[in-house]
């Protein structure tokens, strides 16, 4: 994805998911509110050192750690619209916007 194409941050639009960390990450969108949670909506995978083009639609991410064992942790909610990275080692694992 071209350096250009990135969306003004907070508004629905094309991102970046980048794991920084020794360990691959996941997003899975969040629908909406149903009567048992949140419906999820796609997910996006980053390995480590590398970015990955995602779109966020509006709704709400969840970040998550994946585990060699196929294993996952979820690492928080993400509200906002923006580049996300995932950062450290499995042991501390975090995420931020960027």
């Amino acid at each position: 994805m071209a350096a250009g194409t990135a969306s003004a941050n907070g508004v629905p639009g094309a991102y970046m998911l980048c794991s920084q960390g020794t360990y691959s990450s996941f997003i899975q969108q969040v629908g909406e509110p149903s009567s048992d949670g949140w419906e999820p909506l796609r997910s996006f995978t980053a390995h480590p050192g590398e970015c990955v083009p995602i779109y966020l639609g509006g709704n709400p991410v969840d970040v998550y750690l994946r585990y060699d064992d196929g294993g996952v942790k979820n690492l928080g909610r993400a509200w906002y619209q923006a580049n996300i990275a995932t950062t450290g080692y499995k042991s501390t694992a975090s995420w931020h916007f960027f």
